[in-house]
């Protein structure tokens, strides 16, 4: 009798044995590590963006007869900020802004959402891009 028989009462197959975790709690193990990683994400993701932009405070440019008004908005430093811009002009106005790193092309009759910052407190200059001698603003971070 070889030592695989004695061990496995005589006429039996050989066993593989595995050390360790059943795979079914490996298994367990992997889905709840998954579940995990997605809820870590989440959060993460939460804490980046805000759920809804509705609660972000809101603030209106209007981009008209070459110009945009007012020309100076004044937003709170270190919070982030929905820009509604209006274009109430006959063709297309384009707000731009290098310092806010945000360029945005607005039709006749429609409006856009740009969000901004948090910024440091301070002035960003923005400018219309189809009439850039006059459609001329800032926006003042305090």
């Amino acid at each position: 009798m070889t030592e695989k028989q004695s061990h496995a009462g005589g006429n039996a197959r050989p066993r593989a044995f595995i050390s360790g975790p059943s795979v079914a709690s490996l298994f367990r193990a992997a889905r709840q590590a998954s579940q995990s990683v997605g809820l870590i994400a989440g959060l993460s993701l939460g804490l980046s963006f805000p759920l809804h932009a509705d609660n972000l405070p809101g603030f209106s440019l209007t981009a008209k007869d070459g110009r945009f008004l007012p020309e100076q908005i004044d937003i709170p430093a270190g919070q982030k900020v929905r820009l509604v811009v209006k274009n109430e002009g006959p063709g297309p106005e384009e707000f731009e802004s290098s310092a806010l790193n945000r360029e945005k092309v607005i039709l006749p009759g429609k409006s856009a959402e740009i969000f901004i910052g948090p910024l440091k407190p301070g002035t960003y200059d923005f400018y219309g891009e189809f009439h850039p001698q006059t459609a001329r603003g800032r926006i003042v971070a305090r």
